[in-house]
């Protein structure tokens, strides 16, 4: 029996049993004893007045307890319809949540398909795999150039002799001068300008540290080195001096050239700013979608279902370059917004590759569950 059915049968019980007092306290009130008739016509008065004055103020009573009962009845249907209205808005809520999250899943499948089929692979997942690999080649070249290049210090070349005159040791200055200064600055006449900016550009290298250098590897993966975005990427790296950037992407510039991509089947420093730019653009807002749902909506753990949902459609290899992309400074919402660590977007990643990267599993990816096993060659 429902709660409806109750409230009726109680308020009709109620209405029967008030009736039947009603009916009878006239009788049990003029009654001068319990056993016989309390009601002399000859001494009352007019039955009319007796009664009138008797029932008067129970019938009001009745009346107004009944109208309560009423309103009371009629709040609890109101407040049933405004829950049924509120869970209706609550459940039509979630369905247009639900339609949206699906369809930028599959709008997730189609930009996929779209890498396959301008890089000119048959099968998407296989892109990824490619991408990363092109990713470590440009950050093993970096590296290759900051450690080769930070080596050259002044006293090296300063030690070199310059038409027979030994500069390290000081022969041929003037002994009787002692201004250490001087000297120093007549030591600099003798090296060439290009010199001098390899000892400066190698100061600056020595500086750097592993993020600086995953920074500009992945700049320069991301933007390319193509005639129509060298000026892009010259932008993007601004933050470094300019005599560095002008060597490492003439350094780079000849190492692409040099590069076998018959030999290799892949393209190097192309740059991806078109492509990848929209594939992780459109992947942040899917999973802002599910993170910015109202609390009275979802709780984070029906939250994470759905977390769950759009992880199952990212191969390994397409989650480590999504931990590449959060490492820079283009992805750094992912971290700032814990995306990564709480929302556990990314949970299985090749654990070699991350560590030829030396990105850092315990600094940055705390919750993920990393394969001890690198993924095969397919992406899958």
């Amino acid at each position: 029996m429902n709660k409806t059915k109750k409230t009726l049968l109680y308020t009709l019980l109620v209405f029967v049993v008030s009736l039947t007092i009603v009916l009878c306290l006239p009788y049990w009130l003029t009654r001068t004893t319990f056993f016989e008739s309390g009601i002399a016509f000859s001494k009352t008065g007019e039955i009319g007045d007796t009664i009138g004055g008797i029932m008067g103020p129970f019938v009001a009573i009745i009346a107004a307890g009944l109208t309560f009962l009423a309103f009371w009845i009629q709040y609890e249907a109101n407040s049933k319809h405004v829950d049924q209205f509120e869970s209706q808005s609550k459940q039509n809520s979630i369905d247009r949540f639900e339609s949206k999250f699906f369809e930028m899943i599959k709008l997730h499948r189609d930009n996929v398909n779209e890498l396959r089929k301008f890089y000119g692979h048959e099968m998407g997942g296989v892109i990824f795999y490619s991408l990363i690999k092109e990713f470590m080649i440009v950050y093993e070249w970096t590296q290759v150039f900051i450690r080769e290049h930070s080596l050259i210090d002044d006293e090296e070349i300063a030690g070199e002799e310059v038409e027979g005159i030994d500069i390290r040791e000081g022969q041929g200055l003037d002994d009787d001068d002692d201004d250490d200064d001087d000297d120093e600055f007549w030591v600099q006449d003798f090296l060439e300008e290009d010199e001098l900016e390899d000892v400066e550009v190698a100061n600056i290298l020595r500086e750097l540290n592993t993020g600086h250098i995953f920074d500009i590897a992945y700049k320069t993966f991301f933007i390319g080195l193509k005639e129509v975005s060298i000026n892009t990427l010259k932008d993007h790296l601004g933050e470094y001096d300019i005599r560095l950037i002008n060597r490492y992407l003439d350094y780079m510039s000849q190492e692409k050239n040099g590069y076998d991509y018959f030999e290799n089947q892949l393209s190097i420093m192309d740059g991806h700013l078109t492509d990848l730019a929209h594939y992780f653009r459109h992947l942040y807002q899917t999973v802002k979608l599910i993170v910015e749902i109202p609390d009275d909506l979802m709780n984070d753990t029906e939250r994470y279902e759905y977390i769950r949902i759009l992880r199952s459609q990212l191969s390994d290899h397409e989650q480590l370059l999504l931990i590449i992309n959060g490492q820079s400074e283009y992805g750094k919402e992912w971290l700032n917004r814990n995306l990564f660590s709480y929302w556990k977007v990314v949970k299985n990643a090749p654990k070699e590759q991350i560590e030829l990267l030396e990105i850092n599993v315990d600094d940055y990816f705390t919750s993920f569950v990393v394969r001890e096993e690198a993924v095969t060659n397919n992406g899958n």
